[in-house]
């Protein structure tokens, strides 16, 4: 962006003493919503209150047309134009958050080019790290990222950020993105209960709102906390894993970066499935911590047509859905009955090689059945790999124990022991620990998986915590 583009007095003025407050207070609209707000406030914060309007309505819509997308972004999207047309005419100016995008290449910050020997930005490809920056694209159409360190940033686009945080945070830190969540997870309860389930949780959580605000701006493609643990909970019933309800799932895990223009955009853009064909295949990818999409190069760039989507890597899946108790919990129930020649049908066999791609990082356990394949064969493989995997800590403690009674010094011990765990993965870990260890640490880490989940159900619920911790109200 030119300077000459940028206002020439950048001190701010009094609202009381402004002319432009002056001009508002004649506004036919005073006495009206519209009017107040232009009258209050500047364009800036203007256009933070149009964005915030804008995620209430597409938020209200999505919950009162049944968890239609498509209808809440039509609504939203007429909200944001009305909102521009009336409430910023000027026009000036366009923001969007730049925190978590990658600095884009050719493209100035704070006023200065990457080349320029003057330039203190991210590198290019780098994470903007600064809550306090911006993509500010003028009336000219032309582009660029400021942040706190630029002179006309604090009067002009600083506004613009501070209000996102201030009314974001009067709804609560969990933000408005949950309230699709909530409504997607009462099934059978109706709209009104969903909308009462999310402001109570909004209001009892308006503390602390900058932090979580500051979260949940970056765009690296990182899943949201409820995403993973949707993802987490997919195997919890695998009877009810049926295409549909798989569909759906996956397009409200990725839902984040399923807007491939307009307002709601993130650095990457994954297409939600439009139908149960690509069920299977994306949950494969997402399983070995990848997906197919598209990454843009700034907040306001569009996908083009003729754009091939790549794979890109989910940061944060494999280590945090490995982590969830209900998955652990889920996926070693599964094994269990595998190990105890239960018999499994075709989802429950899925879901020991799904698990295991999560769990043990594996690669080469493919969720789908070619017409070349037979999901048996599949099946028997996964379990030679899962019972070398269970075999691995069985086998650590057994190997470490008869190297101790060997009169070893420990560190002999333990490089004796590397080696023969390195040895035996090489090998294709051919020594396999009995099927009865193999259940009584299966036994173990349910467990202690059911004792995670115990404590997190207690500290969601104090009431429970105090009637437990209490030696006065009996349990």
């Amino acid at each position: 962006m030119a300077d000459k583009d940028k206002p020439e007095d950048p001190k701010p003025k009094s609202p009381s003493s402004s002319v432009g407050f002056m001009d508002r207070m004649r506004d036919p609209l005073l006495l009206t919503p519209t009017g107040i707000v232009n009258a209050l406030y500047g364009p800036q914060v203007r256009l933070a209150v149009r964005d915030f309007a804008t995620n209430i309505v597409d938020t209200t819509a999505y919950l009162f047309t049944g968890g239609n997308s498509e209808k809440s972004e039509h609504y939203a999207d007429k909200t944001q134009n009305f909102w521009t047309k009336n409430l910023s005419p000027d026009g000036a100016y366009d923001f969007r958050m730049a925190k978590g995008w990658k600095m884009p290449e050719g493209m100035k910050y704070n006023g200065k080019l990457p080349s320029d020997p003057l330039y203190e930005g991210p590198k290019v490809g780098s994470e903007i790290t600064n809550f306090w920056s911006a993509f500010v694209r003028n009336k000219k159409g032309e582009i660029e990222v400021l942040d706190s360190k630029d002179g006309w940033f604090h009067h002009h686009v600083a506004p613009y950020i501070a209000g996102q945080v201030v009314l974001a945070a009067t709804v609560g830190t969990k933000g408005l993105g949950s309230l699709k969540s909530v409504f997607a997870t009462t099934n059978g309860v109706s709209s009104k209960v969903a909308m009462t389930a999310y402001l109570s949780a909004a209001s009892a959580d308006m503390v602390g709102g900058v932090g979580q605000i500051s979260q949940m701006v970056g765009h690296s493609l990182i899943l949201k906390p409820e995403a993973i643990e949707r993802f987490a909970r997919l195997i919890d019933k695998p009877d009810q894993m049926t295409l549909p309800q798989m569909q759906k799932n996956l397009n409200l895990i990725l839902e984040q970066y399923a807007q491939k223009s307009g307002r709601k955009t993130a650095q990457y853009y994954i297409p939600p499935l439009t139908n149960t064909d690509g069920v299977i295949p994306l949950l494969d990818q997402m399983s070995k911590g990848q997906v197919s999409g598209f990454e843009r190069k700034h907040a306001f760039a569009e996908i083009p047509t003729s754009a091939k989507p790549t794979d890109i890597t989910i940061t944060n899946l494999r280590d945090d859905v490995r982590k969830d108790p209900y998955f652990r919990k889920s996926f070693f129930k599964m094994a269990e009955k595998a190990i105890e020649g239960q018999s499994l049908n075709e989802t429950e066999r899925m879901v020991i090689r799904f698990g295991m791609n999560i769990l043990y990082a594996q690669k080469d356990l493919p969720l789908s059945v070619l017409a070349d394949q037979s999901d048996f064969s599949i099946h028997a493989k996964a379990m030679k790999v899962l019972r070398g995997y269970l075999s691995d800590p069985i086998l650590a403690a057994q190997w470490k124990t008869s190297l101790e009674k060997s009169g070893l010094k420990p560190k002999d011990v333990d490089d004796q022991l590397n080696f023969m765990m390195e040895h035996n993965i090489q090998q294709g870990r051919p020594n396999k620990a009995s099927d009865k260890d193999i259940l009584q640490l299966i036994q173990k880490e349910i467990g202690v998986a059911s004792a995670e989940i115990a404590e997190r159900e207690r500290s969601k619920n104090p009431v429970i915590q105090n009637r437990i911790d209490s030696p006065f109200i009996p349990g």
